[in-house]
């Protein structure tokens, strides 16, 4: 069932979030989100209404203007540690060159059960849901969140899927998917992953897309040649990676922002 990404509550949005998107400060944005991604995080923003985002890799600032636009009310929190490769900046967010684990959040936010992290970083997601149980987050988004074998870091999807990826820290070693899943998705209220607007015949990678190898949910619109589907995601179809957002339930929340400190 459907909780944050409710498909006809969506198609809803849509005309608004081009709108939107037409005056986006970042034309091309090779590398970073692309609209799919975008309006995705556009949506579970505009239905969450957190009052305050963490934004783990920031790389242009596509997804801080997106966030800012979603959430005009927000306090933001920008990490990355190559700052030098954004181009547009919100006056109004805070900018730390440190990783998300590093920073002593009870000096910045006094209830990270009201934080959304939104980790667009390329990490080891079960670590990064380690790291949120420390702080209290409330809610984690992982926009790249790659199926078993694809991709350059270990996801949840990865994990829920029973999959393996070598993790460089851990000597080489293999991440054990299925111990790992079981034990992240007891702190989880819920996990849900965005459906994608529509489905190519292959995937980013070149394979083609069937669900017993992509287990996806089903599209938006079945029919990519559907006319509600706007040329701009239909363009950028293949960039879709499974986008996720967990909810953490509550009684595992430490309510503490410095639980993990500077380590």
């Amino acid at each position: 069932m459907a909780v944050i990404f409710d498909e006809n509550a969506m198609r809803s949005e849509m005309a608004g979030f081009l709108e939107l998107y037409e005056r986006r400060p970042i034309q091309q944005n090779q590398g970073g989100m692309g609209p799919t991604h975008l309006f995705g995080l556009y949506t579970l923003l505009r239905k969450i209404k957190p009052k305050f985002v963490i934004e783990s890799g920031v790389y242009k600032g596509a997804g801080t203007w997106l966030i800012r636009s979603a959430l005009p009310e927000a306090e933001i929190f920008c990490l990355d540690p190559k700052p030098a490769s954004i181009s547009w900046k919100d006056p109004q967010s805070h900018y730390l060159e440190r990783d998300f684990a590093c920073v002593d959040w009870s000096r910045h936010i006094d209830d990270m059960s009201e934080c959304l992290l939104f980790c667009d970083d390329h990490q080891n997601a079960i670590r990064r849901i380690q790291e949120c149980l420390w702080f209290g987050v409330g809610y984690a988004v992982f926009e790249d969140n790659y199926p078993t074998g694809k991709g350059d870091c270990y996801t949840l999807k990865t994990a829920s899927e029973g999959g393996s990826f070598p993790i460089p820290d851990s000597f080489n070693s293999y991440e054990r998917s299925d111990y790992n899943w079981r034990c992240a998705k007891r702190f989880f209220e819920f996990y849900e992953e965005m459906p994608p607007i529509c489905i190519p015949e292959q995937t980013r990678w070149g394979d083609i897309w069937t669900q017993d190898k992509f287990h996806t949910r089903a599209p938006l619109f079945a029919d990519p040649r559907d006319p509600h589907v706007a040329a701009q995601f239909l363009k950028d179809a293949g960039a879709y990676t499974w986008l996720c957002i967990v909810k953490f339930r509550q009684q595992f929340q430490l309510h503490s922002s410095s639980a993990g400190g500077v380590i």
